[in-house]
């Protein structure tokens, strides 16, 4: 699912910065996957930024779900 060779730098608000982060391809998250932030789930049109204190996971519906983790 890691796509990310190098790993960009995405802004994080919760850390005022910017970090280095993983890019994970929207399309190869099947549902019950599951990332820690700080990273990057790219898409054909769009972005999803995951910042440090959240998770994302793919819900039943194929949806990405963002969840504070701290």
């Amino acid at each position: 699912v890691n796509v990310g060779q190098p790993h960009p730098l995405a802004p994080d608000p919760a850390l005022a910065r910017q970090v280095k982060a993983p890019v994970y391809w929207r399309f190869d998250m099947k549902e019950g996957s599951a990332i820690k932030g700080p990273a990057i789930i790219a898409e054909d049109e769009t972005s999803t930024i995951v910042g440090a204190n959240f998770k994302a996971s793919i819900n039943s519906l194929g949806y990405i779900i963002l969840e504070r983790t701290r």
